[in-house]
């Protein structure tokens, strides 16, 4: 029984460890409140529409990369005013009229670039909250514990785990069936391929996975800059995090108004 659990172990290592595999993903925000959004102007409601924000993840020979698409292809190129009915309460209601204009900017904050190391257990990444941030850290300690739940996603049985680490609350499904240990972003651990993530207010859904047969070489960042941890990261974030707003203001002794949205 040794003899083959240590087979199968090593199996396992070398056959995950020689895999090519890339895995187009879609980040969604799950809204809570539909109400709040449809009092945004029309083009960035669609911000949050589901499959508008998409990721790849390539994996070969125990490293793997996970990237942001070119969001330059979302941006609100039409230069037509719009004309927009806005409740300011109280009864009061205020129409806005007026063209926007869209840059790369407003994309900042879903742009990642991702590095994993699986052989060393180290994690690169390049993320935007507020600014660049360039992180150097080790891969985390899921704890996550394995359900008896399945169901097919993608053609693929996958089993449910769950873990509650740094006060949050994971559900992944993964696969045996695509047997590396990798997943969107940041998440891995377990004996599968990850095809659906979700933590509080965002999910992970896979919608495509390729093998790939040519070799990829995949090269690890080298940082400049600060260097910072995931755990410094969440600090630094807590207070200085740009949350979801859009709020309209009467600017003081004029007949103006003033609108923010910030997400």
């Amino acid at each position: 029984m040794l003899k083959y659990s240590l087979f199968f172990f090593c199996f396992f290592y070398f056959y995950s460890f020689s895999q090519q595999i890339q895995v187009e993903y879609f980040e969604n925000r799950i809204v809570k409140n539909p109400e709040e959004i449809k009092k945004l102007p029309e083009f960035l409601q669609k911000d949050f529409e589901p499959n508008r924000f998409g990721y790849t993840l390539t994996y070969s020979d125990g490293v793997s990369t996970y990237e942001n698409k070119d969001f330059s292809v979302l941006l609100n190129t039409s230069t037509e005013p719009t004309t927009e009915e806005v409740d300011l309460g109280n009864g009061e209601k205020m129409t806005f009229v007026g063209t926007f204009n869209d840059t790369a900017e407003r994309y900042r904050v879903f742009e990642k670039k991702i590095f994993k190391d699986y052989l060393n257990k180290k994690i690169y990444a390049e993320l935007f909250i507020n600014d660049k941030k360039e992180i150097i850290d080790d891969f985390f300690d899921w704890n996550w514990d394995i359900t008896d739940e399945k169901k097919e996603i993608n053609g693929y049985v996958c089993t449910k785990a769950i873990s509650k680490i740094m006060g949050h609350h994971f559900e992944a499904w993964y696969s045996e069936e695509i047997p590396i240990s990798a997943g969107p972003e940041k998440f891995d651990g377990l004996p599968g391929l990850i095809l659906y993530l979700r933590v509080d207010a965002m999910e992970y859904i896979a919608s495509s996975v390729k093998f790939l047969d040519a070799p990829i070489v995949l090269n690890k960042p080298n940082y400049i800059g600060r260097i910072y941890t995931f755990e410094e990261l969440i600090k630094n974030s807590k207070t200085n995090f740009k949350q979801f707003e859009n709020k309209i203001e009467k600017i003081p002794n004029t007949n103006n108004y003033k609108r923010t949205i910030s997400y």
